[in-house]
């Protein structure tokens, strides 16, 4: 998979893309990753704000990033 990307990309990175985004989906589709998924969220892997509030998410990480900068 990954050397199908790799190898596409190297010729037109347009076209890794789309296959990258395939097997993604291809994956996602997949009872094994959604019970990964599935605990995931159940853990508190992401809230409804690092789902929606994307601003918010990158001022957070600036900020953490600024405190290792100095």
């Amino acid at each position: 998979m990954y050397k199908d990307i790799v190898n596409a990309s190297i010729r037109d990175e347009a076209a890794g893309a789309s296959i990258e985004l395939r097997y993604s989906f291809e994956r996602a589709a997949e009872e094994k990753t959604q019970t990964i998924i599935k605990a995931f969220l159940k853990s508190g892997g992401q809230t409804e704000r690092e789902a929606t509030d994307f601003a918010g998410n990158f001022a957070d990480t600036a900020a953490e990033h600024a405190k290792f900068a100095s």
